[in-house]
């Protein structure tokens, strides 16, 4: 395997990512804003339901604040995940069966179980038809890149750009062919 320099690949969000942020920060702020108002000002007492709604919010909202994923960096060891709270995820090559990037007809059949869909990325897993399961841990989904273990486990991630992170990979690693062939 050939010497690698490290190098850093960018975790930018994409619009849709950006947008569903923005939302799902705005309610939160409205919801919290009319809680209190229901507690100081309002003739109700403290409300339960709505208590319980602003809190598991805000708990989902740290939690995928601080597993986004913030940069991406390749050395000769392997592939580093960097996240912003969590700790980060490393990939030696060693355990890497190949990195190819995921067409973009195949991104588009991916199927939700437990995920968190554009709010500061996209986290959590989903069904590949043709794959199974494989954990996203992304901020955009134009750029993806699916990484297979020898474990059979896989991860999407996108590293920004795309084209320069497959270039920087080892030879045996990259598969230059997008998708999968099963």
């Amino acid at each position: 395997m050939e010497l690698l320099k490290k190098e850093n690949f960018a975790a930018p969000r994409d619009i849709y990512s950006r947008l569903a942020t923005a939302f799902t920060l705005i309610t939160f702020v409205f919801l919290s804003f009319y809680w209190l108002w229901k507690i100081f000002w309002g003739t109700q007492k403290l409300d339960l339901w709505l208590t319980g709604i602003l809190l598991f919010l805000l708990l989902v909202l740290l939690w995928a604040y601080g597993h986004k994923p913030t940069a991406y960096t390749l050395d000769h060891k392997g592939l580093l995940v960097r996240r912003r709270w969590g700790r980060p995820l490393f990939f030696p090559f060693s355990s890497i069966l190949d990195i190819r990037e995921l067409a973009h007809n195949k991104a588009s059949a991916l199927i939700p179980f437990f995920r968190i869909g554009g709010v500061f990325g996209y986290l959590g897993i989903y069904q590949l038809p043709g794959l199974g399961r494989v954990t996203m841990l992304a901020t955009r989904r134009d750029e993806l890149v699916l990484v297979r273990l020898h474990t059979d486990k896989s991860y999407l991630l996108s590293p920004h750009p795309r084209e320069d992170f497959m270039a920087a990979l080892p030879r045996d690693k990259r598969t230059l062919q997008p998708g999968f062939e099963e």
